[in-house]
């Protein structure tokens, strides 16, 4: 009984905050707005409001399987959204225009594009992690790398993109944010939250703050199982909502609530973050005042299993839009059933419809058809390539130069040695861990004496002399590449280190690196404009100008 006293309280504690707070928000919600999509909703059946709030994904990895999810889920379903999963632009845009055809409503088409839409789609740009991006300190450049990513939003149909990642990565061990943060200070985090998502909406692309109340310090995969957050309410406070609080001041538009165990925030109801009215109605909504779209972050996924429906139990908790529910059709059912037996009310229904449709119609979202015409070209713009180059190149970090030959890096006297397999790369996806095959990316510079690569098929390292000028492109923390840099650092004594991962991978290298007499340099990923970049900057082309986004010491 007290239990169901505290989540009522909250509920209604936070009611009256929403309008005041929804008109904050980065895309407005006017009197006019909101009192049409009111019009709207209560124009529909029933039904079909449940099925607004509903967000399923269409797969794209068999286009004929695709298809009859379009038909099924909008033109059978009715449901409000959908998120489109892995394919050809091409592909997308006709399974949009074929969704739109048979809708009765515009779709909210959303996109969980953390690093551009090559994330999900192939042949697109491909902008950098927000790893490196922490590295970047200058904010108007991020900015316009969010209005750019509105831009080629809008071009596929796409108004939602499930960007970005604003928890303070502060456990060097997070399986599952790591680099997806932009790094472990709570303030520049916000600040970069703040300059993307805000390019992102200048354009009409609602952005989405992830992954509240903080993902940040956890051992666990949330897609694998319930993460516990065992910090202290002030220092959760303090740390993981502060980007959060930031992104609602800024008046941005939308938040993804994460499935964790938080026992500082609620060790009243036993239920995941997502699933709790003390979380989304009770902190998010009330104290925070926050009054724009909240998401469910995907409820297929392992930190949601073990309760039981969780559709209805994320409607009551304060969430509008379910994304990725395991069965469309089986979901509103349960919704339905709810109303039927009372346990969730019909006021609560329009809620959450009409703000989703309020968002519909301040986007200005419609049904009419996207061109497939010279899609490729429009997105992978000359503008496009120039803003990632500059981003990568001032993302390049030097680390450490105690003996000053940064820069100074001669090419055609230097041997180039790359330690890493062509591997796979890991797409963090809603719902599951996707492991993708792509094209692995080596820049090469072509002044370079002699270029080397030492991966899993090499039977041996080249002979390098003790004085011979070395760069070490490290891609890979395998076990083979940190003790193939330790037989080179004890050998040569003029090493500069290229490191072309995560910056916590850093440290499995520490004991070798030598800071006294080697260079050591981060780029932070494999890409083709992270590799020139830093190869830029060793030959003194470019000027080193990262700063490195998480506090690590290879001393």
């Amino acid at each position: 009984m007290k239990r169901l006293f505290l989540i009522l309280l909250v509920c209604l504690a936070t009611i009256g905050v929403e309008a005041e707070a929804q008109r904050k928000n980065g895309i407005a919600i006017s009197e006019e707005i909101d009192a049409e999509a009111r019009r709207a909703t209560r124009a529909m059946p029933l039904r079909d409001r449940v099925a607004q709030l509903m967000m399923p994904v269409v797969k794209m990895f068999d286009m004929d399987s695709a298809r009859i999810q379009i038909d099924e889920y909008i033109g059978r379903q009715h449901v409000g959204g959908i998120l489109f999963y892995k394919g050809e632009c091409a592909e997308q845009i006709e399974l949009y225009n074929r969704a739109s055809a048979i809708a009765n409503h515009p779709i909210m088409v959303a996109i969980d594009g953390e690093w551009g839409l090559n994330m999900r789609l192939r042949r697109t740009p491909r902008f950098p992690v927000n790893m490196a991006l922490g590295a970047v300190q200058n904010l108007d450049l991020i900015r316009a790398y969010g209005e750019e990513m509105g831009r080629q939003c809008r071009r596929m149909g796409i108004n939602v993109n499930f960007a970005p990642s604003v928890d303070v990565n502060s456990n060097p061990l997070n399986p599952v944010i790591g680099r997806r943060a932009y790094g472990d200070d709570k303030l520049k985090v916000a600040e970069r939250a703040i300059a993307y998502s805000s390019g992102l909406e200048a354009a009409g692309v609602l952005s989405c703050a992830k992954h509240f109340p903080g993902h940040g310090d956890t051992s666990q995969d949330s897609h694998k199982t319930l993460p516990k957050v065992g910090r202290k309410r002030a220092d959760v406070f303090d740390i993981d909502l502060y980007p959060f609080r930031r992104y609602i001041e800024a008046g941005l538009g939308s938040v993804m609530v994460a499935h964790l165990n938080v026992p500082a925030l609620d060790s009243v109801t036993g239920l995941s973050t997502s699933l709790s009215p003390l979380i989304v109605n009770g902190l998010l909504r009330g104290e925070m005042g926050f009054g724009g779209l909240v998401f469910t972050d995907a409820l297929d996924m392992k930190g949601v299993a073990k309760f039981d429906d969780v559709c209805v139990k994320a409607l009551l908790a304060g969430n509008d839009v379910l994304v990725m529910p395991v069965n469309v059709a089986k979901s509103i059912d349960s919704v339905m059933a709810a109303l039927a037996d009372g346990r969730i009310d019909e006021d609560c229904i329009n809620r959450h419809c009409q703000r989703v449709m309020a968002y519909k119609l301040a986007q200005k979202l419609d049904k009419k058809p996207i061109s497939v015409a010279n899609i490729l070209g429009d997105l992978n713009s000359e503008y496009c390539d120039s803003l990632i180059s500059q981003l990568a190149e001032q993302s390049v970090t030097l680390v450490s130069d105690r003996l000053g030959r940064a820069g100074k890096v001669a090419a055609k006297r230097s041997t180039l040695v790359a330690l890493g397999d062509d591997e796979n790369l890991r797409y963090m996806s809603l719902g599951d861990t996707l492991v993708t095959t792509r094209e692995f990316y080596r820049y090469i510079d072509k002044n370079f004496g002699k270029v080397v690569s030492y991966n899993s098929k090499s039977a041996k390292l080249p002979k390098l002399g003790k004085h011979e000028s070395v760069v070490v492109e490290v891609f890979s923390a395998k076990q083979r590449y940190i003790d193939a840099l330790a037989a080179i650092t004890a050998r040569c004594s003029n090493v500069t280190v290229v490191f072309y991962v995560n910056p916590y991978e850093m440290l499995q290298f520490k004991q070798s690196l030598h800071l006294e007499s080697n260079t050591v340099v981060c780029a932070y990923e494999d890409t083709y404009h992270a590799q020139r970049a830093a190869q830029w900057a060793l030959q003194g082309k470019i000027d080193f100008r990262g700063e490195m986004p998480v506090k690590i010491s290879l001393e």
